[in-house]
């Protein structure tokens, strides 16, 4: 771990600390407001570190011991000079030694830092949330204030936390805040966004009425949006043109369940300028065709727009798409400019991208071969394995492990699965510039989680389709290539006496086949050749219609800054931030509990959290103030869950004493108390287990 991410850390760890300090200083004020007795203001959970006491200073460990031996001495010199006023009006002894140390300048109230940072508390006199018996007889005791104040001291940390997350939002806002753009710039082949006319290089203006600052709100907004009915969303196109669409988002198994419209955001036509600090074992072919800040300027010999505006950068993404997209999937011919002025010529061949769902990378229902696309670090394929590999066979070593013949993506997972659930290695076959490779038992070292939480291991690397051969890998069941008697294993050859080598042809040649009638696919294999009459379903034929071709081209990220001097717009920005978050968190709370649409697998503990905001961190200081207005708001919706030992558990009980006119039982209590604290540790371990899954 290098410098600046111990540095991101620290400044996280102060974050949160600032976040749980501002919730109980909601807590500590209410408190003080109703005339109630604190004896601990605490960060943290345990015994105490660090304690500071007014009239004692800071000590290390409780001041608890010296607050009373100084005010135990002076009721003594009271008593010996007969001089005991006030004293001898004190309520009960521990008010009588209250008054005895206010006297001498001590403070009721200790302030703790304890060793374990995971919370905090305010403890009150008369008030436990786990011991009911904790009532005392004192006026000053939580328990002897009325219901009215009660809801106001349990409310207070929620509403401070609310606060602190609109106030962060408005600095935020009135300091700079760099986002990604709201323009699209892709929009997957099926999705609803491309089904309703969604288009690269369309800017997303508004989304169910709300203004679309940044593309996180356009997957904020979709989130929310309702499952079943069309959401209005207005774009300006990159000719200038407002358009209105009607788009319904899809509840997607691969995003954990959110709901999803299938687009992307869009770049500038310029590579990075860390690309050139990547290793060279990390570069892919894609990769390796720009250096570090080079800019694209002309796709075939045709300039691109030039200029920074909006509607510039809008044009220049939308004709770079369209040259992607008029391909058919040949080489394209790009100009270059480097910082230095100077021009070089680049090819490159455009890729079939992924149709939207969850269907298997396939064309009218023939699958490819499966090819390497890159490794993770942790891979121990690393070294072995190289990116653009085509897969040839693939078996687990085990005993009854059968080895597959050219596997499809779906093959390559549940052979890898059965090897991790056999805790063995696989064996994986390539051929690579021609030539066949194999490498015998592979590890399967990187940890994963599937949607459900089940913990296993992987290989370790991203898979994509074959294109350069159309070789059949499988056949997708009851697609018209499996009624037509199709196997899998042979070459494609022809398409209706078209001559056909790689997938790009045999796609492009079934698009433009005439559909009326059946579509002749040839094929050779161990048999020889065999021509199949192919009669494509309506659903094939208008997915072979929306498929779209993608570059995978290493292009800077299109931000925008968010900013106004305005501290009423600021205002308004943060508040509406604040409630987006908030009905966020109840959204996905219901559709993961309720509708049982969201994976409970998304969920993060702290280990996730500290490591997601570390990587956030990295990316300036105001994605850290996002980040911790984010953990704010989701704090304040967590304490206020109607769970027994929270906020809004205590605040539930509160208003049934109001509606019985008495409190609840003390036994009632003790068992609602404890079931709440197991819920409370049961899920502790659940988001505990989920992050070290993700990060180990």
């Amino acid at each position: 771990m290098d410098f600046s991410s111990v540095l991101n850390l620290l400044l996280l760890i102060f974050g949160f600390g600032l976040v749980i300090f501002w919730h109980e200083l909601g807590h500590f004020l209410a408190a003080k407001w109703a005339g109630v007795k604190v004896e601990q203001f605490a960060v943290g959970f345990g015994q105490a570190l660090l304690c500071w006491r007014k009239g004692i200073g800071l000590r290390v460990g409780t001041t608890k011991p010296e607050y009373e031996r100084r005010a135990n001495e002076l009721l003594k010199q009271k008593q010996e000079t007969g001089n005991s006023f006030p004293f001898a009006e004190a309520r009960n002894e521990e008010h009588r030694l209250d008054l005895a140390a206010a006297e001498i300048g001590l403070s009721e109230t200790e302030y703790r830092l304890n060793w374990l940072p995971l919370g905090g508390y305010v403890k009150m006199l008369g008030q436990d949330d786990m011991n009911p018996n904790a009532a005392s007889p004192d006026p000053r005791a939580y328990n002897n204030k009325s219901i009215g104040k009660r809801m106001v001291i349990v409310s207070a940390g929620v509403i401070m936390n609310i606060i602190l997350a609109a106030i962060l939002f408005v600095v935020l806002f009135l300091w700079g805040f760099t986002t990604p753009a709201p323009v699209v710039g892709y929009a997957q082949a099926g999705s609803p966004a491309q089904r309703a006319g969604l288009e690269p290089g369309d800017r997303v203006l508004r989304f169910n009425g709300d203004v679309m600052h940044d593309f996180g709100k356009i997957r904020l907004a979709t989130a929310l949006a309702h499952p079943t009915e069309p959401s209005d969303v207005v774009v300006r196109k990159p000719d200038g043109r407002e358009v209105n669409l009607k788009i319904v988002p899809i509840a997607e198994a691969t995003e954990g369940g959110f709901l999803q419209i299938g687009v992307g955001p869009s770049a500038l036509l310029q590579a990075p300028d860390e690309l050139d600090k990547l290793p060279a074992a990390e570069l892919t072919p894609e990769l390796s065709l720009l250096k570090g800040g080079e800019r694209i300027t002309a796709v075939n010999g045709a300039s691109l727009q030039a200029g920074a505006t909006d509607s510039d950068l809008n044009r220049a993404w939308s004709q770079f798409d369209q040259a992607v997209q008029n391909s058919g999937g040949k080489s394209l011919e790009l100009t270059v400019q480097a910082k230095d002025g100077s021009t070089r010529q680049v090819s490159f061949k455009p890729a079939l991208d992924r149709v939207f769902g969850s269907a298997p990378p396939n064309i009218a229902g023939l699958q490819p071969r499966t090819v390497i696309e890159y490794l993770q670090e942790a891979s121990a394929a690393r070294g072995k394995l190289q990116p653009g590999d085509v897969v040839t066979r693939l078996s687990a070593d085990t005993e009854t492990g059968d080895a597959i013949e050219h596997p499809t993506l779906q093959q390559f997972l549940k052979t890898v699965e059965a090897a991790s659930n056999a805790n063995t290695t696989i064996t994986v076959d390539v051929l690579r510039n021609g030539e066949k490779i194999s490498f015998p038992k592979i590890p399967l070292a990187v940890k994963i989680q599937s949607l459900i939480g089940i913990d296993r291991r992987g290989l370790g690397v991203g898979m994509d389709a074959e294109n350069d051969i159309a070789l059949i890998a499988g056949v997708l069941p009851e697609s018209s290539a499996a009624k037509a008697g199709v196997k899998p294993g042979a070459n494609v050859v022809a398409v209706n006496d078209t001559p056909v080598q790689s997938w790009i042809d045999v796609f492009n040649a079934l698009r433009a086949a005439d559909r009326a009638k059946p579509i002749a696919l040839t094929t050779t294999g161990a048999n020889g050749n065999e021509t199949i009459a192919l009669a494509l379903s309506q659903t094939e034929a208008d997915t072979l219609s929306r498929m779209r071709f993608t570059h995978g081209l290493p292009l800077k990220e299109r931000t925008e800054e968010r900013k106004t001097n305005n501290p009423l717009t600021a205002l308004a920005w943060g508040a509406g931030e604040t409630r987006d978050l908030i009905v966020q968190f109840y959204v996905t709370l219901k559709r993961m509990l309720v509708q049982r649409s969201v994976s409970p697998s998304q969920m993060s503990g702290p280990l996730g959290i500290l490591h997601s905001g570390t990587l956030i961190a990295s990316r300036g200081p105001d994605w850290l103030v996002w980040y911790l207005a984010v953990i704010s708001a989701n704090l304040a919706v967590v304490n206020f869950l109607p769970i027994p030992i929270v906020d809004g558990g205590l605040f539930l009980f509160l208003i049934i004493e109001k509606l019985r006119g008495k409190p609840v039982s003390a036994s009632i209590m003790t068992a609602t108390q404890l079931a709440g604290l197991a819920l409370i540790l049961s899920l502790f371990l659940f988001v505990t287990y989920n992050d070290i899954l993700r990060l180990f």
